[in-house]
């Protein structure tokens, strides 16, 4: 379940990227070729030429940049730290999940056996003593306030049967679906 899960599966996509800007910043070292043209107008007053202005100016510019001491290595660590959180985070998404997992599993194991011991042992019980308390009613041999007693005690023990049957789908669900939950939720706000 851990290996399948979405979450997970997000988290090493997320290496992938990390490994993607990790060769980047390795390519980066690479000189850079600078070129620079243009025209441009000049209104700057002439000395030469009172009441006359420069005009119009032309210009070009070459520039290589050589990485003799800046290889990159600050864009290069902050890959490789970026790359080493996000497989920090698949180790920490693996045991989240498992954590949770348990929590789950023993969630519905816990569910499963008072479920069993509902219906094996004590709704029979129950109900064999509303039967019996009826019939001593109906005999005459026992006061209906005792029936009424046995009576809610049997439908007390019904709801909670139902309670943990309600808790071991709950439970077999959330396993089944990879311990995701509140996919029907208001996601919550965005801080800006």
């Amino acid at each position: 379940m851990v290996q399948q899960a979405p979450t997970l599966k997000q988290a090493r996509q997320q290496v992938a990227v990390a490994e993607a800007r990790l060769k980047d910043a390795h390519r980066e070292v690479v000189p850079d070729l600078q070129l620079r043209a243009g025209e441009q107008q000049n209104l700057e007053a002439l000395a030469e030429a009172p009441g006359k202005k420069t005009g119009a100016q032309s210009f070009a510019s070459v520039g290589i940049e050589l990485p003799l001491w800046n290889r990159n290595q600050g864009n290069k660590q902050a890959a490789e730290a970026e790359l080493n959180q996000a497989r920090d985070e698949i180790t920490r998404t693996q045991l989240s999940l498992r954590q949770r997992a348990e929590t789950l599993a023993q969630n519905y194991l816990s569910a499963k056996e008072e479920a069993e011991r509902y219906r094996t042992a004590l709704l029979p019980r129950a109900r064999r003593a509303y039967e019996l308390y009826l019939d001593k009613y109906r005999n005459m041999a026992q006061a209906y306030p005792q029936v009424i007693v046995s009576q809610r005690t049997l439908f007390e023990l019904e709801v909670h049967y139902i309670d943990s049957l309600d808790r071991i789908w709950q439970n077999a669900i959330a396993l089944q679906n990879f311990t995701l939950q509140g996919g029907l939720e208001k996601p919550p706000a965005e801080p800006r």
